[in-house]
């Protein structure tokens, strides 16, 4: 069996929201993990007193138990900036994360030690697309809100999981905004932002 390819972090994948941004790297690393062990390709080289590797199963639990905080995140985001495709976003969320769930669940019931190059193209294709459909309502935070940071961002009350800074962009990327982060605004910022606009 052939194993499908890992994914490699592409520049262009920036949303320029640093918290999610870091979230979507962060399921890359996950995804990859899974990719490594899915088709029985772990590492075979480890010392007898480590603990056992994860399976595919294990790994593919850890990843869904990650997007389902990350989905979270993610609608809290989106109803805070009264995004209007906010629904439908989310449905994709509920339903993406039942797929994976009802994959994780028929491996199981068949005592899979490896999983199908298919259902890792598939993992690997919804990440894809769910970074392009991300750009939907980035396009339409940074058209309402601008990019000059969290105190231009109305409604967001609370820091998400910290701010994870990974750096600048290595390369220019045509449309491409500077990172902006979702952390709690100074006090009165958004006073002062609905009387400015």
């Amino acid at each position: 069996m052939t194993m499908a390819s890992l994914l490699v972090w592409r520049d262009r994948w920036f949303l320029g929201i640093e918290d999610l941004d870091a979230d979507h790297r962060e399921i890359l690393t996950l995804v990859n993990g899974l990719i490594e062990v899915g088709a029985g390709h772990g590492s075979p080289l480890r010392n007898a007193e480590e603990p056992p590797l994860e399976g595919p199963l294990e790994r593919l639990q850890r990843l869904i138990d990650r997007l389902r905080r990350h989905c979270r995140v993610e609608d809290a985001f989106l109803k805070s900036i009264a995004y209007p495709d906010f629904a439908a976003h989310k449905c994709e969320h509920a339903l993406h994360l039942a797929e994976l769930v009802a994959l994780r669940r028929r491996l199981a019931a068949h005592g899979a030690q490896e999983i199908d190059e298919g259902s890792l193209n598939y993992v690997k294709e919804w990440f894809l697309n769910h970074l392009s459909d991300d750009r939907q309502f980035v396009r339409y935070y940074f058209e309402r809100f601008g990019g000059a940071g969290a105190d231009r961002v109305l409604g967001l009350q609370r820091p998400l999981w910290g701010n994870k800074v990974l750096g600048p962009v290595s390369t220019p990327v045509p449309g491409y905004l500077p990172p902006v982060s979702l952390s709690r605004p100074r006090p009165g910022a958004t006073r002062r932002a609905r009387a400015a606009s």
